[in-house]
C-alpha cells in the first residue's frame, strides 16, 4: 500500500477541502435531502464528521436541508452530533430544528436510489 496515496486521500476528505465540492454540487441542483443507506442525508454525515464540518452543515441548512429528517434508526443530525460529543455541531443543528412531537413529524420521503 502506498502511504502517500493514503495521506492524500485523508487530506482530500478534510472539511476545508470538501466544502467547495458541497457548494458546487448544491449550485448544480444536488438534492440536499436525498438519503443513502440507512436513510442518512448529507446533514447526518456532516453531523457525524464533527465540529470541523460545521460550515458544511450550515451550507446544507442554507440550501434547505431538513434538520428534522431521521435515519432509519430514528436519529436526527443533531442527535447524532450530540451522541458523538460534537457539541458545537449539536448546538448549530438544534437551533435549526423545529421542536417535534410524534404527531408533528414530517412524512418520510423515498430513499435515494442505489
Amino acid at each position: 500500500m502506498n502511504l502517500s496515496y493514503a495521506r492524500n486521500l485523508i487530506a482530500a476528505l478534510s472539511p476545508s477541502r470538501v466544502q467547495p465540492c458541497v457548494s458546487l454540487l448544491l449550485e448544480h441542483g444536488a438534492a440536499v435531502n436525498a438519503t443513502a443507506a440507512k436513510r442518512w442525508s448529507a446533514l447526518h454525515f456532516a453531523a457525524a464528521a464533527g465540529d470541523e464540518a460545521e460550515a458544511i452543515a450550515m451550507r446544507l441548512l442554507a440550501a434547505g436541508a431538513d434538520p428534522a429528517l431521521e435515519t432509519s434508526d430514528g436519529k436526527t443530525a443533531a442527535q447524532i452530533a450530540h451522541s458523538l460529543g460534537h457539541e458545537a455541531m449539536h448546538r448549530t443543528l438544534s437551533r435549526s430544528a423545529p421542536p417535534l412531537n410524534d404527531s408533528a413529524r414530517p412524512p418520510r420521503g423515498p430513499p435515494f436510489p442505489h
